[in-house]
């Protein structure tokens, strides 16, 4: 009796062809459907870690907005993190652990420091996770890529200015900014050589750890100490506009000429008041973008320069009004 009822079903079922054609039509079109998500696919991902998230330095704000628009562009996913303080190394390493735990394709990373971040750097090689260096690197060579300014060769501008800026029988005070990391380093050789036989009248030189008020401050203990530095220079936004708020407030600035490094608004500002003789500009967009666009290329196997010199320019207060200087001053204007 039950299986007289099922056969008359089926047949009241096969009596229906519409019913039938939809039922087909449904199936196949989940089929389809199914076939293009297994497919689709799957968004890169990339973890960029920055020195610092300070929204008062325009230099890694700057960073970071290329660094977004490459991933617009490439339809990537992107987060950014960053310590709080430029110096914290140990944050940043903690960073860098979270971010391999997350594995993605892969991370964008500027060191917090040369030595310190080496083994929270290979941690991510080893982990099959592409590295890419963005302004500082680290000892050893074995990220995929590496995107930064040619520091060494923006320190021997600054050399270079500061040697016909030197007065005789006096000497150079330098504000750097953290001790260890490869900007730092790169920059100082690179002032030495290009000073070249003036390099033996450095006074003095500081580090204040990324802070704008510790730079004021070791300037003008700097110059109580060595009452002949006549050419001061900083050597990233925080050491550049402590040293030009010390020189300023201590009404130097016909005395000693102070040459800095990045354009936060106060240093533009210095400038044009003519507390600066010169600055260094970083591309830092670029460095930004040109790091994301580099991690991707590595993750989809393409092909992509190891080392690229993302590019500075040394700025004076009499030619800060070209149209080109205006456009670097001012880039988002």
């Amino acid at each position: 009796m039950k299986s007289y009822q099922i056969t008359t079903k089926k047949k009241k079922f096969f009596q229906y062809p519409q019913i039938i054609a939809l039922t087909i039509l449904f199936l196949c079109t989940g089929m389809f459907l199914s076939k293009i998500m297994l497919h689709q696919e799957k968004p890169i991902e990339i973890i960029c870690i920055v020195k610092s998230l300070d929204e008062d330095n325009g230099f890694w704000q700057s960073v970071m907005e290329g660094a977004n628009l490459a991933a617009m562009e490439y339809n990537a996913q992107i987060v950014i993190w960053g310590a709080e303080k430029e110096d914290d190394y140990s944050k940043q390493n903690q960073l860098i652990e979270e971010a391999i735990n997350r594995k993605p394709g892969a991370i964008v990373l500027a060191a917090a420091d040369y030595i310190k971040t080496v083994e929270a750097a290979k941690a991510v090689v080893s982990n099959n996770i592409k590295l890419v260096l963005i302004d500082s690197t680290v000892q050893g060579d074995f990220a995929d890529a590496v995107i930064a300014t040619d520091n060494y060769k923006a320190g021997i501008r600054m050399g270079a200015l500061m040697k016909r800026l030197l007065k005789d029988g006096k000497e150079i005070g330098i504000i750097s900014h953290v001790k260890g990391t490869s900007t730092a380093i790169d920059r100082e050789n690179g002032i030495r050589m290009g000073l070249t036989d003036d390099k033996d009248k450095i006074a003095e030189i500081t580090y204040c750890d990324s802070d704008t008020e510790k730079a004021k401050e070791l300037t003008k203990e700097m110059v109580k100490k060595h009452p002949d530095i006549s050419v001061i220079a900083g050597l990233n936004q925080y050491a550049s506009v402590g040293a030009g708020a010390a020189i300023k407030e201590m009404g130097l600035e016909n005395c000693i000429k102070v040459i800095g490094f990045d354009n936060a608004t106060e240093q533009i500002k210095y400038l044009e008041e003519g507390i600066y003789e010169a600055i260094v500009i970083q591309k830092s967009f670029n460095m930004g973008y040109l790091g994301v666009e580099s991690a991707i290329k590595l993750i989809k196997g393409e092909r992509t320069e190891r080392v690229i010199d993302s590019g500075s320019t040394l700025i004076t207060k009499d030619n800060m009004y070209t149209s080109l200087n205006q456009k670097l001053l001012f880039p988002f204007d």
